[in-house]
């Protein structure tokens, strides 16, 4: 299994709500960021959907990288 973390920030309500729904659970902690309170979202994957889901990242990372 492996964890995905991710920071947003407090005020950012639609991102929260889009997180919520693709399945990020609320961690309840908050940290500070440049732009203020941040909350802390994690998301757990499954071993036989960790290696697409890797394979996604890594297309997403070539295409943003050209």
């Amino acid at each position: 299994m492996k964890l995905y973390w991710l920071a947003i920030n407090v005020k950012n309500i639609t991102a929260q709500l889009l997180y919520k729904k693709c399945g990020f659970i609320d961690e309840d902690v908050r940290k500070i960021g440049k732009k203020g309170a941040l909350i802390i979202m994690s998301y757990y994957l499954k071993e036989r959907v960790c290696e697409r889901f890797d394979n996604r990242i890594k297309k997403c990372s070539l295409v943003f990288s050209k």
